[in-house]
């Protein structure tokens, strides 16, 4: 998979969650999810999110990572979850901002920074 094609997969994927973070809850598709798993949810978005974003520096950047970077791309999902959160509460009706939402998001994206270490060689020629 080239580079290019990796930064549209980030791209898309960022803005497709900014949608679905975005839509009243009667527009999504409905599932029957027993309780605390909307956090699991939250989790595994960032999780992606952060993944993505890593894989496309990491080849952009001849297969190497800075401590710059990674701490960039954490900075920039720690914040974009907060945005997310206060957008929900300011420009929707039917969402409320939620602190635990926040700190699930950030649990997640952490979570893809140390996956992505373990594994970042599978990614290199």
């Amino acid at each position: 998979m080239g580079n290019k094609t990796i930064l549209a997969l980030a791209v898309v994927y960022t803005c497709a969650i900014t949608v679905l973070f975005l839509m009243p809850p009667p527009e999504l598709p409905k599932v029957d999810l027993p309780g605390g798993t909307d956090k699991i949810v939250h989790l595994l978005i960032h999780f992606l999110l952060v993944f993505f974003w890593q894989l496309y520096s990491f080849r952009q950047n001849n297969y190497r990572l800075q401590r710059k970077q990674v701490v960039f791309i954490l900075a920039g999902s720690l914040l974009y979850g907060i945005i997310i959160e206060l957008l929900q509460g300011y420009l929707t009706v039917s969402r409320r901002p939620d602190l635990f939402d926040v700190l699930a998001n950030f649990g997640g994206a952490l979570t893809g920074v140390f996956t992505f270490q373990k594994i970042k060689h599978l990614f290199a020629p």
